[in-house]
């Protein structure tokens, strides 16, 4: 059993999918971000979606980024891990200059563009 001592949140090595799903039916204007991807020798732990800037910091090409990351739980290393996350968020909460929407793994990384 390999181990290893760094429980450091960390982001995961591949994205494999992002999708993004509107529903603009709502009051609220909800968007889910599902993020998938996967690591070799990664320890167990969970995944979450972090924003790499804030909501009033959208940089000037419009682009809200993620990085796709793990909080591990322990330091038992495994061969390959697969994760899944997904998060919603009100699109009326962020600024009207938003063309799309990134995500970032440690080796690749995929964006989907918002509908004006």
């Amino acid at each position: 059993m390999k181990m290893q001592n760094n429980l450091d949140t960390r982001k995961i090595q591949y994205l494999t999918s992002l999708q993004v799903f509107f529903d603009n039916n709502s009051y609220h204007n909800l968007v889910m971000l599902e993020a998938e991807g996967y690591s070799n020798d990664e320890m167990i732990g969970i995944p979450s979606l972090v924003k790499k800037s804030g909501i009033a910091d959208l940089p000037p090409d419009g682009i809200l980024e993620f990085d796709l990351v793990i909080e591990p739980l322990d330091n038992e290393i495994r061969d390959v891990l697969n994760w899944s996350t997904k998060i919603i968020f009100d699109l009326n909460k962020f600024p009207e200059n938003l063309k799309g929407i990134k995500v970032n793994a440690l080796k690749n990384s995929d964006i989907v563009l918002v509908e004006a």
